[in-house]
């Protein structure tokens, strides 16, 4: 792995109608908190999910105690403070789920921008969550050497059966690779081990902190 990251938290955010344009403002300012303040939020990262009012945040940490902090801070109760005024009420407009990182590669390339990514979310069945999960940490010696996704996170909400895959990309083309190419391929004989098809969306990268 190329960081001590072993923990996470994953928050989705819906906009409410004319509001995105202030949601991504905001994760704008965020980010630069973020970056300014939390020595112990090892990545950052803000995206919108293309075509949608959606956005997710996706955070790293070392520990327990780095995760609590970034919680606990200021930035983290203005955004509660600020929810009503910009994201739809309940669960759709925020939630805050804890995720437990199974594998994952951060190598930003050099000179080249990181603006595609993919979110994907998959649901195993009950008695195939511990061979879906190894599959998710196997991704990390299969494609560590691979340029492209130059960072990818696969990670697990602890309690349940859901995982995902979280990547991104220096290009749509890269991306399109990623979502047709042979990894779609691994992906779709997984499929037998999910509930339900997985949920893949295409996301548009706001902000980083690596």
């Amino acid at each position: 792995m190329s960081t001590a990251a072993k923990l996470g938290t994953f928050v989705p955010l819906t906009a409410k109608p004319n509001e995105s344009n202030a949601v991504r403002d905001y994760l704008l300012a965020r980010y630069r908190a973020v970056s300014a303040s939390e020595s112990g939020t090892i990545q950052w990262i803000a995206v919108k999910l293309a075509g949608t009012q959606r956005y997710l945040v996706l955070n790293t940490f070392a520990s327990e105690e780095g995760r609590k902090a970034h919680l606990d801070n200021a930035i983290a109760a203005d955004l509660m403070g600020k929810r009503q005024a910009f994201l739809v009420a309940g669960d759709e407009g925020m939630s805050l789920r804890a995720v437990e990182l199974l594998a994952h590669k951060v190598k930003k390339p050099a000179g080249a921008g990181l603006k595609f990514g993919v979110r994907v979310l998959m649901t195993a069945k009950a008695d195939r969550a511990e061979e879906v999960k190894q599959l998710l940490k196997d991704v990390e010696t299969e494609t560590v050497y691979a340029s492209n996704p130059p960072v990818w996170f696969t990670f697990w909400f602890p309690g349940t059966t859901q995982c995902g895959i979280f990547a991104l990309f220096t290009s749509e083309e890269t991306r399109e690779a990623f979502l047709t190419g042979p990894g779609a391929d691994s992906r779709r004989a997984n499929a037998p081990n999910l509930s339900h098809p997985s949920d893949i969306a295409k996301v548009d990268v706001i902000a980083a902190k690596f």
